[in-house]
């Protein structure tokens, strides 16, 4: 995230801005979904979604927060490194640190510093990412490996970047009972969304995962009897909204 250290979402930017970067906030909620706004309707059941008011309401927190990012950019392409540094970053170490914290373990992310982005942010985007690079592994963290060429093995500086692999395929055998047998997950999706999860989890894990989360968390808390009127009671708050 500090500097430019994935290639996707960095290109999936670039097409957006050569398009026009019309509603730039829009474009990271859409990119970063689990599944996009045009499929809820067809996973949420129709009172879920109405009651939600569609994506309005989160489309609109992600433009003010570009928003304030853009307002302290050089370019275009800084402004949504500067979202992603804000919104992902964030998230991922609310996450690293509520899981250690689960387990009581001290999760420690020395790179994570103030200098260390006061650094990132000193550098121009085009020595952080450059899609014209012919070698798609070459075009992000291009600062880092000019910085450290010569003292980092040519294995490691130049060889395909290496995600955190997660076994969803495999998580998701316990999709089917979970939601056939959730009273909860009844109300809030469409017979047609569950019933295609429960035939196919494996390759639609993309809809398995959310959808199974959201199931377990309401029966946890709200039980079979969702109230969904209730849960769906959105008041405005100071920074954002939360669930009556």
């Amino acid at each position: 995230e500090l500097f430019g250290g994935y290639e996707l979402p960095l290109r999936m930017a670039c097409e957006h801005i050569a398009s026009g970067n019309a509603r730039p906030g829009l474009f990271q909620l859409e990119s970063n979904a689990w599944f996009a706004t045009s499929m809820k309707e067809a996973v949420l059941a129709p009172g879920v979604w109405r009651q939600m008011g569609g994506d309005e309401a989160i489309a609109a927190v992600f433009e003010r927060l570009f928003a304030e990012e853009g307002a302290h950019a050089t370019s275009d392409l800084d402004a949504h490194l500067r979202f992603q540094r804000r919104v992902n970053l964030t998230g991922l170490l609310r996450r690293l640190d509520a899981m250690t914290m689960l387990e009581s373990v001290e999760g420690r992310t020395p790179l994570t510093d103030r200098e260390v982005l006061a650094v990132a942010e000193s550098v121009s985007t085009g020595r952080l990412y450059d899609p014209g690079v012919a070698e798609v592994s070459q075009r992000t963290k291009i600062a880092l490996r000019e910085a450290f060429r010569g003292r980092v093995s040519g294995v490691a500086m130049d060889r395909a970047k290496a995600s955190f692999p997660l076994p969803f395929q495999r998580w998701m055998a316990s999709a089917p009972g979970v939601l056939t047998g959730s009273g909860f997950a009844g109300e809030f999706f469409t017979p047609a969304a569950v019933h295609a999860v429960v035939g196919d989890a494996e390759n639609l894990w993309n809809l398995a995962w959310p959808m199974m989360n959201l199931a377990l968390w309401g029966e946890r808390w709200w039980g079979q009897s969702s109230q969904i009127e209730r849960i769906l009671d959105v008041k405005p708050a100071r920074g954002g909204l939360v669930l009556g």
